[in-house]
């Protein structure tokens, strides 16, 4: 039977699924699952038991008050209250009622993840981000000009972010951990140098200080974060997004698995 995999995302403003990108839905079903939208209308009880594991996707910037700091300024695009408040309860309860169920974050979700873990944020890489010789462009860019948006097509929500319509991925390469679950998922592939040559990167926010019982598996040249293990749940997250590079297959996959 196939495997339910939930997947949180923007909420328009009645705080009802708006999302997530199609690419998400493409991936789960490329390796046998069936995607279920996720929004707090539904209720924390039904999501836990309708869903066998869980993808929260990537999205604009939590709020500081969530890892107990406050904004300092930078150019961030907080997340609605609605989404804030239903993906924050819905990781809580994941961490403390349903600890078996696999999770997948990507972007916003690893970030989340590190959050309810306790953890912290760097509120924005340029200014608050790991000092190195070996600067790293994390965030994409726009192009000149603009991409014509596709017939159809809705105005982005505060709850969305990333490369889009005028938009493209930063790409750079990231180290694996050795030994690590990254380091395994992707065996032969990147032996013997546990490097992945390129991952799509669209994020100015990073994890700060790891929450507790997180692991780093990966790191940018810059030295940042880039994914992170649970000590004793099945949680995964990446900083990068999996949906619109190579790595995807293999990282989908592991969720169903």
């Amino acid at each position: 039977m196939s495997k339910v995999i939930g997947l949180t995302g923007p909420l328009n403003p009645h705080g009802h699924a708006s999302g997530p990108n199609a690419t998400y839905l493409n991936h789960l079903k490329a390796v046998g699952a069936t995607p279920y939208l996720l929004s707090p209308e539904l209720g924390l009880d039904h999501a836990l038991g309708a869903c066998d594991g869980f993808v929260i996707t990537g999205g604009a910037d939590i709020p500081p008050a969530y890892y107990h700091a406050t904004d300092r300024g930078h150019p961030c695009r907080w997340l609605s209250p609605a989404r804030a408040t239903w993906e924050f309860s819905l990781l809580s309860a994941l961490r403390t009622q349903q600890p078996h169920k696999k999770v997948l974050g990507v972007c916003l979700g690893m970030q989340w993840q590190n959050v309810v873990c306790g953890g912290t944020l760097y509120q924005h890489l340029p200014a608050e981000g790991p000092q190195t010789s070996h600067p790293v462009q994390h965030v994409g860019h726009r192009n000149h000009p603009p991409s014509t948006p596709p017939a159809g097509s809705h105005p982005a929500s505060v709850d969305d972010a990333g490369a889009g319509i005028g938009w493209v991925d930063a790409y750079h390469p990231v180290q694996l951990v050795p030994g690590s679950v990254l380091a395994q998922l992707f065996g032969a592939t990147t032996a013997p140098s546990h490097r992945l040559p390129q991952v799509a990167s669209f994020h100015h926010q990073g994890v700060a200080k790891l929450g507790a019982g997180l692991v780093a598996q990966a790191h940018a040249p810059d030295g940042l974060i880039e994914a992170l293990t649970h000590q004793t749940l099945p949680w995964l997250g990446v900083q990068w997004h999996p949906e619109r590079d190579t790595t995807g297959p293999t990282l989908f996959r592991w969720v169903v698995s």
